[in-house]
């Protein structure tokens, strides 16, 4: 439909944190690079297509942003600008 969304999950614990970087499917997503600077832990999972799969950590809260539809043309920079603020929001 040409839309851009973004998909975001809300993370609660350390635990939760570990568990959604586990659960990524390496064969899905096979580039994994680690995002210095956001919080205290952060990774960017990618696939060659386009998709991509954040998942980011300060503290116990935690949150994965996951673009979708039209959100794939999002920038990885601007992934990592709105995990930012969804770490700053969460505290």
């Amino acid at each position: 439909d040409g839309q851009a969304y973004l998909g975001v999950n809300r993370l609660t614990s350390t635990g939760e944190f570990k568990s959604a970087v586990g659960a990524v499917p390496g064969e899905v997503y096979p580039i994994k690079e680690p995002v210095p600077g956001l919080g205290e832990e952060a990774v960017l999972f990618k696939a060659p297509e386009g998709l991509r799969y954040l998942v980011a950590r300060q503290g116990e809260s935690g949150v994965v942003l996951f673009p979708l539809g039209s959100g794939f043309e999002m920038t990885d920079q601007q992934l990592r600008d709105l995990a930012s603020k969804a770490l700053s929001a969460a505290r």
